[in-house]
């Protein structure tokens, strides 16, 4: 009976929460993922433990890496980097930091300026043989969802494009991920879901998303 629940227990527990990690996480960026906003004048992101970095911690990137911003400032559990005036358009907020424990700590957020997303029907998609359904396949914030055995699913989406400096990665619960594409372009998608306490599945495929 203890033996039963016990196992109810790490079950429920696993489905409600992402694995276990002892590295530094992102609590809150400025922009937002998927904000639509009228300028920034200073990027930032707050972590929830202590992290070091370089002038390239915090960096507002285009399309093709170009960098608009000044080299930023880490402050415990804090960067920010100054940012140029933005014209109308799609951005990535890109951080690379260093956890407490000596773990890399990065990622791309996505944002705009100034524009909204257009609108696109839901597309389905097929990775690794699962079927997968994405709210548009153009720029903009979009939702990932999986179905079958995977539609309660925890983990991490994860899209990287070819030749942009870290991918965009979205935490993936109860079988769904949400954040925001700006560029468009190929980008190879790898989806790794925890379905249960003893099945990992990871999906991977290529998925273009249009302007």
């Amino acid at each position: 009976m203890a033996a039963s629940v016990l196992a109810a227990i790490t079950m429920a527990s696993l489905m409600t929460a992402p694995p276990a990690s002892a590295h530094a996480r992102l609590v809150t960026s400025s922009p937002a993922s998927g904000a639509i906003v009228t300028g920034v004048t200073t990027a930032r992101v707050v972590f929830n433990e202590s992290v070091s970095g370089d002038a390239r911690a915090l960096q507002v990137m285009t399309a093709s890496g170009r960098v608009l911003s000044r080299p930023a400032r880490v402050s415990g559990s804090v960067a920010t980097a100054p940012v140029a005036p933005l014209t109308s358009g799609r951005y990535a907020l890109v951080y690379r930091v260093r956890s407490a424990d000596g773990h890399t700590i990065s990622n791309a957020i996505g944002f705009s300026v100034r524009l909204q997303d257009p609108p696109a029907a839901t597309t389905t998609l097929r990775l690794s043989g699962e079927r997968l359904t994405l709210s548009g396949s153009r720029v903009g914030t979009r939702t990932l969802r999986l179905s079958g055995d995977l539609r309660r699913a925890i983990g991490t989406v994860t899209w990287r494009l070819p030749g942009f400096p870290e991918p965009f990665q979205w935490e993936l619960r109860q079988g769904r991920a949400t954040g925001m594409l700006p560029f468009a372009g190929a980008y190879a998608l790898t989806v790794t879901a925890y379905a249960s306490a003893s099945s990992t599945r990871t999906l991977s495929g290529v998925t273009r998303i249009r302007p």
